[in-house]
């Protein structure tokens, strides 16, 4: 009987220190695993900063390029308006100086008929070899003042801006003026009274008109509450 319950302390020993060590070895694995899961979190966590970082910088860079962007675009118009603006000012003394040019009594002639001022030969702006049986000279009756009487409005407008330094400009510009269009010096186009100015002065008068828009409508519009200064008037003795 001892030696039977001697073997089977022996054999419960042996199964106790095999079940020991059993649950060492999952006990390691486990602390295995849970290393490894972290090593992978850390990298996953490195690897997101780095992404962030870089998304970060990104968008640094974009926003960056759309200040600079921005800047360009607020830039450019700026300098386009400003070069757009010198250039409308020299257009406009250009004409300015053609049309009083072509407006003087000089040119016209003082009784407007066709023999104007000096008589000189026709001379084309844009020469071309013709035959011999088209007209080689202006139609005498573009050069009469009874022919431009019976103009329209807006046909006297298209002459005085399309046909400037020429005897027929100042013609079309001398019947605008018989029919009460008054040409104005800074803004280079043509008004006239709408009705009786609310206000007149030695210097200016002030009230409603009308005035042709040859620069974007090519069109007559109102001005309400407009002052007309007479040292912008071209003839102020009118």
């Amino acid at each position: 009987d001892k030696a039977q319950a001697d073997k089977a302390a022996v054999l419960q020993a042996q199964q106790t220190k095999l079940l020991l060590q059993q649950q060492a070895e999952r006990e390691q694995r486990s602390a295995a695993e849970a290393a490894s899961k972290s090593d992978a979190s850390s990298s996953n966590s490195s690897s997101n900063n780095t992404s962030s970082n870089n998304n970060n910088n990104n968008a640094a860079a974009s926003a960056t390029t759309a200040t600079s962007a921005t800047t360009t675009t607020t830039t450019t118009p700026t300098t386009t308006t400003t070069s757009e603006a010198a250039a409308r000012e020299l257009a406009a003394a250009a004409l300015l100086q053609q049309a009083l040019s072509a407006m003087s009594e000089r040119d016209v002639g003082r009784d407007g008929d066709a023999s104007g001022g000096d008589g000189g030969e026709y001379v084309p702006r844009t020469a071309a070899t013709t035959p011999a049986h088209y007209p080689q000279s202006v139609h005498a009756l573009f050069d009469s003042s009874a022919t431009f009487e019976k103009l329209d409005t807006d046909t006297l407008f298209f002459i005085f801006y399309y046909q400037q330094g020429t005897r027929q400009q100042g013609m079309a510009a001398r019947e605008l003026k018989r029919k009460a269009w008054r040409f104005h010096k800074k803004y280079l186009t043509w008004f006239q009274r709408h009705e009786e100015p609310k206000e007149i002065t030695n210097t200016y008068e002030q009230g409603t008109y009308v005035y042709f828009d040859y620069d974007f409508g090519w069109c007559q519009r109102k001005k309400d509450v407009f002052r007309f200064e007479y040292q912008y008037l071209e003839d102020p003795a009118e």
